[in-house]
């Protein structure tokens, strides 16, 4: 315990070093911009705080969305089990200072995680903390870091193995239960987090149960005539590829089928399906099952494992099948060839963006890659970790086979869809090509996040490989391979001082928390409904984040899944439409301007709107003037490049406020 205790305190260490100065100023600055991804990520914190505070379920709120009714949360990632610990010091400390020490200790937690695996593993704790340490500092996690809290929580993936691992090698009752509720933990921190530990728990399930075992044939010998078929088509396909490289495509009318060959998707992924085929005639695998095995009792504590988590998840699933039979489920289409992408391959080898030296060319060229490179297709990997790992196999040391099958098979499907190597589409398939399709693991469409799970793997096989050749070694020897280990990893990840962003709050906002009346709503133009698929309108998460501060509810805002239904309903409201409009830069005809106007008291009365605030460097003056005309605003004060209006009295003397559960159950704002 107290061994475990210092490997967690030295990780907590390395987290506030690799984002420092953050630690200096913890509730004056954030790791990243309010008016991204960590402003939602801050308002999580402060949603389910504000809700729990008041005794309801953070799994719905009447805080966004005013015009359009309750907000259904089951599909957004709240980042529920950090924001629920996180809870009772919201109050005392405030959000944003909550909201930094729960990052830090997600941080230090993907370390100790792979820290708490390696150890079970090797009985080696220097080796197995250094392993924690190369993952925590891994370019691949930090990138994250500066956008997504949730992944951040990515140590609770190596406990969950931990004790899944213990579950099938133990057989024990107590760690199927353990493993079930990790297993919900980490659902409640990140959707993507659970499918990844259902897949994991899957394939070392397999691992455990059997063993594939291989009796190569001679490759080119002969295999008959569907061998020569095979062979045949392939060398067919081969051709089809060169002839549109040649020409850049064509059309031909064969045996009286129309046949159209413009791009090389649909040959290249026959020639991956048949060459797998032939690999695995060649190979000719042959799977053994364990001798001795107890499966019933297996099947039991499997099945235990699974009750628990669905059990521990029932809060949530009982909110997701009411979504589901209401017909608000968002499920956005899986397209062939124009779903999320993968990562580079090139990019896992990439130094650290971070770096004061050579970071800045490196993010450069991941953003040529992908708008969004860095947080999001960053898979980097610790280079320290590489080193050792291919010392082991040039050395021919025995790593374990199943880890280098978790590593491998995660990072062909952070590749995604199609793998690309140095921005070129080679139009090959990866795993992800086709698993993006099974019901659930669809589910985490953002096939560039298994790079976090390659990162675990790599930790772990880095651990086994620093034992194996430290075994080898004198014991001086020994001593100086550690320190060598540091030092690379240290010149490979010192970190420059990280990019923070200053908690900014204009003056305004207070003026806006001052009202006491807890149903006022606000409108912030330019407005919008975002969500990670799709936006109407023009939304920015700094609104949200203004939220935490003034408690009062919003006409717009972010989940991350927002249902057609409510899309819909958006649009059919004429004032809200002609606001989402031209909030995204359309334009009004009369017709609509007309039906809008002749809407503004019931708009008014439904949405209880009572302050504007127009952010000057954003809004249009076109949507500065209608909502002038519409709403008759009363300029009250403007700072930081926001102006602070309120609806005039003679508006709100012709509103007849409709009472409404927010209105009645208004609580103080939790700050």
């Amino acid at each position: 315990m107290l061994r475990s205790l210092l490997a967690l305190l030295g990780y907590l260490a390395l987290a506030i070093t690799l984002t420092w100065p953050l630690a200096r100023d913890l509730g004056g600055q954030l790791p990243g911009d309010p008016a991204g991804d960590t402003g939602v990520y801050v308002w999580n914190i402060w949603h389910v705080s504000h809700e729990l505070h008041n005794g309801r379920s953070p799994l719905k709120t009447e805080r966004i969305f005013a015009a359009t009714g309750t907000a259904d949360l089951s599909q957004h990632n709240t980042t529920l089990a950090p924001a629920i610990a996180a809870a009772p010091f919201v109050e005392h400390f405030g959000v944003v200072t909550t909201f930094n020490v729960v990052y830090l200790g997600l941080l230090a937690g993907c370390g100790f995680g792979v820290y708490l695996l390696s150890h079970y593993l090797t009985r080696r704790p220097v080796e197995s903390w250094l392993a924690g340490a190369l993952t925590a500092a891994s370019p691949c996690v930090l990138a994250r870091s500066t956008e997504h809290l949730s992944l951040m929580a990515l140590g609770v993936i190596p406990v969950f193995i931990y004790a899944w691992l213990r579950m099938l090698d133990a057989q024990r009752w107590l760690w199927a239960v353990t493993a079930g509720v990790l297993m919900a933990v980490a659902a409640y921190c990140d959707p993507y987090l659970a499918i990844y530990c259902a897949m994991l728990a899957t394939l070392l399930l397999a691992a455990h149960l059997g063993r594939v075992t291989t009796t190569p044939r001679p490759f080119l010998g002969f295999g008959g005539d569907r061998l020569r078929i095979l062979d045949g088509l392939l060398v067919a396909l081969a051709a089809v590829v060169v002839s549109i490289l040649a020409t850049g495509g064509w059309q031909a009318t064969i045996l009286g089928v129309r046949v159209v060959a413009h791009t090389l998707y649909t040959p290249v992924l026959a020639i991956t399906l048949l060459t797998a085929l032939r690999l695995t005639w060649w190979k000719h695998p042959r799977l053994d099952l364990v001798a001795g095995m107890r499966v019933w009792r297996l099947a039991g504590l499997v099945t235990t494992s699974a009750v628990t988590g669905i059990v521990v998840l029932l809060p949530w699933l009982l909110a997701l099948a009411e979504r589901i039979s209401a017909g608000r489920m968002a499920a956005p289409p899986t397209y062939w060839r124009s779903s999320p992408p993968g990562v580079d391959l090139a990019a896992f080898v990439a130094p650290s963006a971070l770096h004061p030296l050579w970071g800045e060319p490196v993010r450069n060229w991941l953003e040529r890659l992908h708008p969004a490179g860095f947080a999001e297709f960053t898979p980097s990997l610790s280079l320290a970790a590489f080193l050792l790992i291919a010392a082991a196999v040039v050395a021919r040391l025995r790593l374990p086979r199943r880890w280098m099958l978790v590593t491998l098979a995660s990072m062909a499907c952070a590749l995604g869809p199609f793998v690309h190597v140095w921005g070129v589409n080679t139009y090959i398939p990866g795993p992800w090509a086709l698993l993006r399709y099974v019901p659930i693991i669809e589910w985490a469409r953002s096939p560039s996040r298994f790079a976090l799970v390659a990162a675990i793997g790599v930790g772990v096989l880095c651990a086994h490989a620093l034992v194996a050749l430290r075994d080898r070694l004198r014991p001086d020897a020994r001593r100086a391979l550690v320190a060598v280990v540091v030092l690379v990893a240290a010149v490979e990840f010192w970190p420059a001082a990280r990019p923070l962003h200053a908690v900014s709050i204009p003056s305004i906002i207070d003026t806006i928390a001052a009202d006491p009346n807890p149903a006022a709503t606000v409108l912030e133009l330019p407005v919008g409904m975002r969500d990670g698929t799709s936006s109407i309108g023009d939304f920015s998460a700094r609104t949200q984040y203004f939220q935490t501060w003034h408690g009062k509810r919003l006409i717009g805002g972010y989940l991350s899944r927002i249902s057609e239904r409510r899309k819909v309903a958006a649009r059919d409201m004429p004032i809200l439409s002609a606001l989402l409009t031209l909030s995204e830069g359309g334009r009004l005809d009369d017709a609509h301007r007309r039906r809008a106007m002749g809407r503004r008291e019931i708009f008014l009365g439904r949405t209880g709107l009572r302050y504007v605030v127009i952010d000057t460097k954003r809004c249009s003056p076109a949507l500065r003037r209608f909502a002038d005309e519409l709403l008759e605003l009363e300029p009250l004060a403007a700072d930081q490049g926001y102006e602070l209006y309120r609806v005039t009295p003679a508006a709100e003397r012709r509103i007849q406020p409709v009472t409404s559960s927010a209105q009645i159950q208004g609580t103080p704002v939790l700050r």
